[in-house]
């Protein structure tokens, strides 16, 4: 199974998920990888040479 999740969780409620793909049975190994990848994520842009300060992706809150 191959997962591209660089765009996909960038606008959710991460704890939502995490209890979702708990009911689907991630468990274990699976689910600490995923947990690891979505949490203390920073990000940059970079444009020709130039890159901007690195900053943490916060989660907006849920309307």
């Amino acid at each position: 199974i191959f997962f591209d999740l660089s765009k996909a969780f960038d606008c959710i409620n991460y704890q939502i998920q995490f209890s979702k793909l708990e009911r689907y049975r991630f468990r274990g190994l699976s689910l600490f990888l995923i947990q690891s990848y979505l949490s203390n994520r920073k990000q940059y842009v970079t444009i020709e040479n130039s890159f901007s300060s690195k900053l943490w992706v916060h989660m907006a809150s849920p309307k």
